[in-house]
């Protein structure tokens, strides 16, 4: 038997989706900028896909755009908007949190090699960082807010709805990185005033390699790359339509199933967090209330064992979950996020997460921590 607890990494695609992904590459092969019928029937996968996305996440289709991965996303936020600052001697004061995704990080510190200043903000021991805090650190040059909707390694979910209210009264562009929430979270652009939010097709159930990047309407960004007129220029370069039309369907599964999905991540989660957190020498990272967390995430912990160690005996067992962030595969030290948490230092090597989907149960949940006991407990 196999347990997958490594959501938060990427998602199996959906059996639904599955099927239809041979079906489109045989015979949706056309290219959507072509004029010709095959051209056009792509065209027409092409707009489906487009309101499929806003309608999950409610906005217009037209504030829409596709792109090759929720990191090209991120970078196109920040890079576009530091482009269009630059043009147009706006303020070149960042604000953003330190324990935000490296496709955040990379761009902004880059950025600040450029002559950008930047404000990192650091989260309270739970992960979370109060909307007064953020607000606190504006002053008259800030020209960018990059703040995470949910942390992909503790789970933190942070007040964008409110926070995003208030920088919009002071028009502020506000970018959140959505990666780890679309397909966990209820997402309605007409409440949430965000200017850019980005996303991932493989966090909730498409294949690797697609993403979207929502652009509010008056909103400017600079493209970040060049070449043909895709997506009005943001991400130049042939659609990946078979990918396209799958992140569609994925985004249609999720709309009429989400209550449903969210109910069943926050059970399996609750009796995660309750039995670990009675584990000898493990700890909890992250908040340890459930609704400040996103559904399906558990992270934890343990000063008995290095975290690498710990993932490769559980996978010989057949359970496989993360040691930290699954992006940073091979490096050793602790991650930036949990060094932000000040955890003990026999604490920090041995940091888990488990991440959960749709897919899981309880009868899972309850194998997979025996095997975790047996490992910690009796050195199994």
């Amino acid at each position: 038997m196999e347990i997958y607890f490594d959501n938060s990494a990427t998602t199996i695609i959906h059996p639904d989706i599955q099927k239809s992904i041979y079906h489109n590459l045989k015979q949706a092969y056309g290219n959507p900028s072509s004029i010709h019928r095959l051209g056009l029937e792509a065209n027409n996968i092409l707009d489906k896909a487009r309101n499929q996305l806003s309608s999950l996440v409610n906005c217009s289709p037209n504030e829409i755009y596709f792109t090759n991965s929720g990191t090209f996303a991120n970078n196109l936020s920040i890079l576009g908007r530091a482009r269009f600052i630059q043009a147009n001697n706006l303020g070149k004061h960042i604000i953003t949190s330190a324990i935000e995704h490296p496709s955040i990080l990379g761009p902004i510190k880059y950025l600040e090699s450029q002559g950008f200043t930047v404000t990192y903000l650091k989260p309270e021991r739970n992960g979370q960082i109060q909307t007064q805090t953020i607000l606190n650190a504006l002053t008259e040059n800030t020209g960018m807010v990059s703040i995470m909707w949910a942390n992909n390694e503790i789970g933190s979910i942070f007040p964008i709805k409110a926070l995003a209210q208030e920088l919009a009264q002071l028009n502020i562009f506000f970018h959140t990185d959505a990666i780890q929430v679309v397909g966990k979270l209820n997402i309605d652009l007409e409440q949430v005033q965000v200017s850019t939010l980005s996303l991932s097709g493989h966090k909730f159930h498409a294949p690797k390699g697609i993403g979207a990047i929502f652009i509010r309407k008056g909103v400017n960004l600079k493209p970040i790359t060049f070449g043909g007129g895709q997506e009005m220029g943001y991400n130049p370069g042939t659609h990946a339509l078979t990918n396209i039309e799958a992140l569609g369907q994925a985004c249609e599964l999720v709309k009429n199933n989400l209550n449903r999905y969210q109910d069943n991540l926050r059970q399996l989660q609750n009796y995660l967090i309750n039995e670990i957190s009675q584990l000898p020498n493990t700890v909890l990272t992250g908040p340890i209330t459930s609704d400040l967390r996103l559904p399906g995430h558990v992270s934890f912990a343990t000063s008995l064992y290095n975290a690498e160690a710990l993932v490769n005996k559980a996978s010989l067992k057949g359970l496989y979950f993360s040691s930290g962030s699954a992006c940073k595969a091979g490096i050793k030290e602790p991650s930036h996020v949990l060094k932000c948490l000040n955890l003990q230092e026999n604490y920090l090597n041995g940091a888990i997460r488990i991440s959960l989907s749709q897919f899981n149960t309880m009868s899972e949940c309850q194998t997979a921590l025996e095997i975790i006991k047996k490992i910690l407990i009796n050195k199994g």
